[in-house]
């Protein structure tokens, strides 16, 4: 959304670029960026760090990028973190959903939102097993991304295809797993929730949305004695 002052068309939305900001700064958009930078663990404490600003992130893989084609989105290689052995995740604090997080937007805005939306590039280096718990996306109030109940909307794979769950109920099957780096969305609305792969959606009835269980996290992980590893290169998630 913008607004024209003085002449000038301005945005509206206030981006936080810093994963180790989220929960001490006020934004429309938070962003994640995977590779190898000041955020993770592995450069040592200190306070742009991602443990120093409420995260739980014990284990990170920090990955260069290589081997892309110009602009492809068919040959991709980016940097990225990597979730490479079982019990290994990132998980942001507890922030986005509730109703003063969304008004806090809303100075910017100029409106309460009404959807939450999380972007993450992302590749399942293998999908093969049905782990529910090994994934990516939002995780209820106090939980944890490699549990599989305390899931809020996580995007995993059961062996054969990719699925959305909550702790309540899960999706029917989307695509077929495959390695591939995709373009993943989840969109949460007062409906429910859906979720998509390069654009396109893959579930046709909302999975529902769980009372009670707000405000949700950020997180992606592998489960206890899991082997669906996963990467991401970036996370960006907003309210509109």
């Amino acid at each position: 959304m913008t607004i024209i002052s003085g002449g000038t068309e301005r945005d509206r939305r206030v981006h936080i670029l810093k994963g180790a900001d989220w929960a001490r700064s006020v934004g429309t958009d938070f962003w994640l960026i995977g590779g190898p930078n000041e955020e993770t663990a592995a450069t040592g404490a200190g306070l742009r760090t991602l443990d120093a600003g409420g995260w739980t992130a014990p284990s990170i893989d920090e990955n260069a990028g290589s081997g892309a084609d110009f602009l492809s989105s068919a040959d991709d290689g980016p940097p990225n973190w990597g979730m490479g052995a079982a019990s290994d995740l990132i998980q942001s604090p507890s922030i986005f959903g509730n109703y003063s997080h969304a008004y806090m937007a809303q100075q910017f805005l100029g409106h309460i939102p009404t959807e939450l939306n999380l972007e993450i590039y992302a590749q399942h280096v293998d999908g093969t097993n049905n782990e529910t718990a090994s994934g990516f996306g939002f995780v209820e109030d106090g939980g944890s991304i490699v549990t599989a109940n305390d899931a809020m909307a996580v995007i995993y794979s059961d062996g054969t295809n990719f699925k959305c769950r909550s702790g309540a109920a899960a999706t029917a099957a989307g695509a077929a797993d495959d390695t591939s780096w995709h373009l993943w969305r989840i969109q949460v609305a007062a409906a429910g929730i859906y979720w998509y792969i390069d654009g396109t959606v893959q579930n046709s009835t909302v999975l529902a949305l769980q009372t009670d269980e707000w405000p949700c996290a950020f997180g992606i992980g592998v489960q206890a004695g899991g082997s669906n590893f996963l990467k991401m290169a970036w996370a960006h998630i907003w309210y509109s």
